[in-house]
């Protein structure tokens, strides 16, 4: 087309969040205002306040698990299976699936510990990140963990994290990887 670049001005706007942070998102919004002024040949005005495209969302997370462990809290063996919310096309997803999976053991040195995470397509809009977006969805579900064992050994959670954490004494030191 033979609009100047100069003809076209996009005008940003605070975004709500931890980060502030709508990673790919706009250059699409970006893209469909410069088609339509190109059409055009005018200035045009978006007003989407409502628009997923610039609220976001975050990357909802289910977890499961079972786990062993005795009566002091300690626990021998896990298995945690997460899903993410990937969204309705692949964004930062995989990403987050990734953080997820190296952060499933959180600050805890569980000798026999499975992770699974899995990617769910869905028809939501994922266009949101957290700083190190599934970290915190997968320490959120082992904290849970933790809370459970604690709930079922009647210890306080403290007591069981404590039992639970790496260090030096404990057959696991440090995280595996």
């Amino acid at each position: 087309a033979d609009l100047p670049e100069s003809s076209i001005h996009l005008s940003s706007v605070d975004l709500a969040g931890l980060s502030g942070a709508l990673e790919t998102e706009p250059v699409r919004l970006s893209a469909l205002l410069t088609h339509a002024v190109m059409k055009c040949r005018c200035a045009v005005e978006l007003e989407l306040v409502e628009s997923p495209l610039l609220a976001g969302r975050r990357h909802e997370a289910r977890a499961a698990f079972e786990v062993g462990f005795d009566e002091n809290g300690r626990i021998n063996a896990g298995d945690l299976r997460l899903a993410l919310d990937g969204g309705w096309f692949v964004n930062d997803s995989t990403n987050a699936l990734d953080r997820a999976l190296l952060h499933g053991d959180a600050v805890y040195g569980i000798p026999h510990l499975s992770l699974k995470a899995q990617l769910c397509r869905t028809n939501q809009v994922i266009s949101s990140s957290l700083a190190a977006e599934g970290a915190a969805q997968a320490t959120w579900a082992m904290e849970e963990v933790m809370r459970r064992v604690a709930h079922v050994t009647n210890r306080s959670p403290v007591e069981v994290r404590e039992k639970n954490f790496y260090n030096e004494e404990s057959e696991l030191k440090t995280t595996p990887y």
